[in-house]
Parts: C-alpha cells; sequence; structure tokens
C-alpha cells in the first residue's frame, strides 16, 4: 500500500502560499489607486490561505493515520489492521462529511484524536507562537467570507481593537498577510520535520 509523502505535502503547501503571494503582488500593481479593490484582493487571499492550510492539515493528519493507525484504533476500539487505505483514513477523519477546524484549539483536538501525540504535531500546535496565526487566520477567514456582525466581533476581539472596516482593510497594512503566511509556512515545516 502506497504511504503518502509528508514532503510533498509540505512543498505543496509553500507552492501555494507562493501562488497567494504573487497574486498580491499582481493585485498590488494593478490596484494601486483603488484601495477597495486591493482591500478585495486581501479577503480573497486569506481566504486562499486559509483553504491552503486546511488541505495541508488535512492531508497531513490523513497521513499520520496512514502511517500508523495506533491513536485511532484506541479512540474507536476497533482494529483497522497493519495497513487502512488512504480512502479508509478519510473516512475516519471526516465520518464522511467534510475536514475543517475554527480555531486552533479545534485542530489541535483533531489531531490529539485521530494521531495523538505520536509526531509530536500536537506539542508543536500548542507553541505559543503558533497560537496567535492559527487564531487569526481562522477568524479572518470568517469575516472574509461571511462579513457577518459574529464574525466581525470575533475579529474585534481577537485584535482588542474597536472598530474594524473589513478584514482586507487591515490584511494590506504592515505586512499583516505576510506574517501570517510566514508564520505558517514555518509551522507546515516544522510539522513535517517531525514526520520523519
Amino acid at each position: 500500500m502506497r504511504k503518502i509523502d509528508f514532503d510533498k505535502i509540505g512543498t505543496d503547501f509553500q507552492k501555494e502560499v507562493d501562488e497567494i503571494k504573487k497574486y498580491l503582488l499582481e493585485c498590488k500593481r494593478a490596484f494601486n489607486e483603488k484601495d477597495q479593490y486591493l482591500s478585495n484582493s486581501y479577503e480573497y487571499a486569506i481566504i486562499a490561505l486559509y483553504k491552503a492550510f486546511e488541505i495541508f492539515a488535512y492531508k497531513i493528519i490523513v497521513g499520520c493515520i496512514n502511517h500508523d493507525n495506533t491513536q485511532v484504533e484506541k479512540y474507536y476500539g476497533v482494529s483497522f489492521g497493519k495497513h487502512i487505505s488512504d480512502d479508509m483514513c478519510d473516512f475516519i477523519l471526516t465520518k464522511g462529511g467534510y475536514f475543517d477546524f475554527h480555531q486552533r484549539s479545534d485542530l489541535i483536538k483533531q489531531c490529539k484524536q485521530h494521531i495523538g501525540n505520536t509526531y509530536g504535531i500536537v506539542d508543536i500546535l500548542k507553541k505559543e507562537e503558533y497560537q496567535q496565526p492559527l487564531d487569526e487566520l481562522s477568524a479572518f477567514r470568517n469575516f472574509a467570507a461571511h462579513s457577518s456582525r459574529q464574525s466581525k466581533e470575533k475579529v474585534k476581539e481577537l485584535l482588542h481593537i474597536k472598530r474594524i472596516k473589513s478584514i482586507g482593510s487591515y490584511l494590506k497594512r504592515q505586512n499583516r498577510f505576510e506574517d501570517i503566511a510566514n508564520e505558517l509556512c514555518k509551522l507546515a515545516t516544522e510539522i513535517v520535520a517531525a514526520t520523519k
């Protein structure tokens, strides 16, 4: 049975982040005089970054289950045998639905449930340096995607601010988007290294 290649998962994530950054550079050139268009571009970019990281996290967890299903067997009290397919790993993780997380604590919970700390991934996710970028990623994506009062309040609470026009207008200043993307790339590199 084919084992999942963790290095490729990490490389694919980095490539996706690089493409998002290129997109923003093009938008900065194109919308230099159009502030609202540039803000919209940053909203699309944070949604794309969330999607890329969500796919990365999903593939890492599926790969860990594929390589070692000990934690899943303990959690469910069922023996799956030595080798289980990618499709079965997917089903175990999603229960026939889809994979997502609402904040860092949800991602940690998913990892604890499905892979334990066999690879040290839970410990990596618990590092204080990754709390802010992971929580911001989720909150900013929700605000960009929904523009709801609740998502806006969550962002204001997270940032300790009283007002915010849009998440795009916030992210386009002071390299805020790039800082989140860079922290996520650093996190991804550390997670991939832990799987070796």
